[in-house]
């Protein structure tokens, strides 16, 4: 099994936890996550419980909604994640400004990051908040003499030949100070000589030449990613002693308000203006009459630089974490295309068609990139993750090639180039399609790519308990991640209030009640069912502890749960809540007083023990069975 290999053993558990939702240190307040000692605490943590690893979110520069899944850069680091605590440590920032900042931030709800307090105290817009405590810790840092060691490093860093930075750095750092000095608009928005990156890097040396601030600002914004990547390179070397392993996520779409669009139109659908013509989103569904409209550009995959830029981003992240999580896999066989003038006016995602997704293309691409710079070795898994959730309805050349027990809103379109596929019954459609029928199955099409490739996919817990068929929870597959549940999914607890909450609202007949799941699915994996009685005869449940008796008993190689699930959180620990828009997401943190490591150790690593999947070894010990380069 391809998880095996990666993992070096037959069963591991994660704890899901952003950076960003991390508690401050004792004593000190810094207003997010951050990747200083309370990360390196953690990673103590994960080794203390015997758990194999800890999986993040995106690691990338957030802009607008503070999604990590839309930011202006897939290869840059979040300037907010950057540790204010190391800073000082390094000498970048003074005592004086250190504790000011610590102080201010005091000010900050402890179970909440403010986006926009932080935009303005650490991050700073521009130079005139000269006193965010990132900007003053640039220039602490740039005041060191020409031979100091660190400045070195960072002249290093810069470099266009550095392995890390080398092919994105000087792209990033100058969108960022564009943007910024065009008042944070969209690039889109900018004058021709800036919007057009042929345009700037023609005139760039002598723009620069008259404006001295844009230098500093573009070298302000290497610097934070001078810093990212020390940071990140600290923590990765402390998980790594330890023995553990970093899962990182990649989005499969990016914001068009990125330097990645910027500096790279070529590799996605614009047209002349450099807008989208067409844009992202799934159509509607069960959930949802107006589908959700994303709104990202699509790739242009007929230009050989698309699949290009994708290996060369899977290359990065997997210079900074382990294994790789690919977001909304599915579009790598299909995927959602919504025409622009339609999403601009009526702000829906109902009018689309599905195209066809570069499959085997890309995955082979990324292996033989991987294979060519020693990253896996022959014969070894790609350390990929596979997100294969959703809807995967099957498809025809034609609404009307539908059989007649389809319903109306399930008879969707595809794009000229997919039905020409199948109407020829194209091989490149593989045993996906069947000609005799004239169907494609997106799911079939999904785990042709996920078996030709190895690929391990993801099984969630509550969207099994969600479904009508007895044993979808998944707790029987092997090659698989099985969650409690996601960034995207309510906690556990939410989630059984709400089901408890419907059930004594619904009027449906011979609905199987939440509970009976539950414990058929303890039942599966030869565990009692989990709740008790109260004195008063009234059945109660610790429910966040018997989904992860679930989750850790199942034949799966690894499993694992957001860390809100151990601490027993209700819905105000929500992550996310995809295609909500009206409240602020992205946001919570664990506070210092829930994150009792010890006692969270024992539960942890007492579950870990009785599933089998207690893991204290130390790199040294695990070496020898690593598929991977380290």
């Amino acid at each position: 099994m391809a998880l095996e290999k990666l993992l070096g053993r037959d069963r591991s558990s994660l704890i899901l936890l952003h950076p960003s939702s991390l508690p401050d240190p004792e004593g000190r307040a810094y207003g997010i996550g951050e990747l200083g000692s309370e990360a390196w605490r953690f990673a103590d943590f994960l080794f203390e419980s015997g758990t194999a690893a800890w999986q993040v979110l995106p690691l990338g520069h957030t802009g607008y909604m503070n999604s990590p899944y839309q930011t202006f850069s897939r290869f840059a680091g979040s300037p907010y994640l950057v540790s204010v605590e190391r800073l000082l440590e390094a000498g970048d920032l003074t005592v004086e400004n250190h504790d000011a900042y610590v102080e201010a931030a005091r000010g900050c709800a402890g179970d909440r990051a403010d986006f926009g307090w932080l935009y303005r105290n650490k991050l700073g817009s521009n130079w005139d908040d000269s006193n965010a405590v990132l900007r003053q810790a640039y220039r602490g840092f740039k005041s060191r003499p020409a031979d100091d060691a660190r400045a070195a490093r960072f002249r290093d860093f810069c470099d266009p030949e550095h392995s890390y930075s080398g092919k994105w750095l000087a792209d990033y750092a100058e969108y960022m100070a564009l943007k910024e000095s065009c008042g944070q608009r969209p690039w889109s928005e900018w004058d021709e000589d800036l919007r057009y990156v042929e345009r700037w890097r023609t005139s760039r040396d002598a723009v620069l030449e008259r404006t001295p601030s844009l230098v500093e600002s573009i070298e302000f914004f290497k610097y934070l990613q001078f810093v990212f990547w020390e940071q990140w390179e600290g923590l990765r070397k402390r998980m790594r002693e330890l023995g553990r392993t970093i899962i990182g996520d990649i989005p499969w779409y990016v914001g068009h308000d990125s330097a990645d669009v910027w500096a790279n139109r070529e590799v996605f659908d614009l047209d002349s203006d450099a807008m989208p013509n067409r844009v992202a989103g799934v159509p509607p569904d069960y959930f949802s009459e107006d589908g959700q409209l994303w709104g990202n550009p699509l790739y242009d995959w007929d230009n050989p630089r698309a699949v290009e830029w994708w290996t060369n981003s899977i290359e990065h992240l997997l210079r900074l974490t382990d294994l790789v999580r690919i977001d909304h896999f599915r579009a790598a066989d299909s995927y959602w295309k919504v025409p622009q003038k339609w999403a601009r006016d009526k702000k829906n995602a109902r009018n689309g068609c599905w195209a066809k997704g570069p499959g085997a293309a890309l995955l082979g691409a990324i292996r033989d990139r991987l294979m060519t710079t020693k990253r896996i070795v022959a014969d070894s898994p790609i350390p990929i993750i596979a997100e294969d959730l959703g809807y995967l309805d099957p498809l025809y050349a034609t609404p009307e090639d539908y059989p007649e027990h389809f319903a109306k809103e399930n008879r969707f379109k595809v794009d000229d180039d997919f039905r020409a596929l199948m109407k020829s019954a194209a091989e490149a459609l593989g045993a996906a399609f069947d000609p005799k029928t004239g169907e494609y199955s997106t799911r079939k099409g999904v785990d042709l790519l996920l078996a030709e490739f190895s690929l391990p996919s993801m099984r969630v817990l509550q969207f099994g308990f969600e479904s009508v068929v007895p044993d979808e929870q998944g707790v029987s597959d092997v090659n698989v991640v099985v969650y409690t549940g996601t960034h995207d999914n309510d906690t556990v607890r939410g989630w059984y209030e709400e089901s408890l909450a419907h059930e004594a609202n619904s009027s449906q007949e011979g609905e199987e009640k939440i509970d009976l799941r539950i414990d058929r699915a303890l039942e599966c994996v030869g565990i009692s069912a989990g709740a008790t009685s109260s004195e008063n005869g009234t059945r109660t449940r610790d429910v966040c502890r018997d989904l992860l008796r679930i989750a850790f008993g199942s034949q799966s190689v690894l499993a694992g749960a957001p860390v809100q699930e151990l601490l027993r959180l209700g819905s105000e620990a929500r992550m996310n809540l995809p295609g909500d828009c009206s409240r602020s997401w992205w946001v919570w943190r664990a506070t210092r007083e829930q994150m009792d490591y010890p006692k969270l150790s024992a539960e942890l690593g007492a579950l870990n023990r009785i599933s089998g999947r207690f893991d204290r070894r130390l790199h040294s010990d695990i070496a020898a069975v690593s598929f991977t380069k380290t």
